[in-house]
């Protein structure tokens, strides 16, 4: 992989890219996820995989065994997913409400929120 991406990096037309992490298997991208789940090795997949107009080499980096975790173990996580995604969900009402509405907005105000509470 390395002695490939040292070869074509200048090249316009390849992209590399890195730090898919944490993976996991989807049917929206059906054929990259039976390519990534198919091998037990860490190491390139064989067969580059063809995407429509590009090719996609995939490097196998670390496998993580299928495991389950205990509620406890992940419950602050996923009350900060949760919240995160409400708080999204909610900025993006108040903008719809604010510019359906004729109301004087304090934008500098609104950006700052949301960076303070959504990102």
């Amino acid at each position: 992989y390395e002695e490939t991406k040292n070869k074509y990096s200048d090249a316009d037309s390849i992209e590399f890219v890195e730090g898919v992490n944490n993976y996991y298997y989807t049917e929206n991208y059906k054929d990259f996820s039976d390519s990534v789940f198919s091998v037990n090795n860490i190491g390139v997949v064989p067969n580059p995989l063809d995407a429509k107009n590009r090719f996609v080499v995939i490097w196998v980096k670390k496998i993580y065994p299928i495991g389950y975790k205990e509620f406890e173990d992940v419950k602050e996580q996923l009350i900060k997913e949760i919240k995160k995604e409400k708080l999204k969900s909610e900025y993006a009402k108040l903008l719809l409400n604010l510019n359906q509405g004729e109301y004087d907005v304090n934008e500098e105000g609104i950006i700052s929120l949301k960076d303070k509470y959504v990102n």
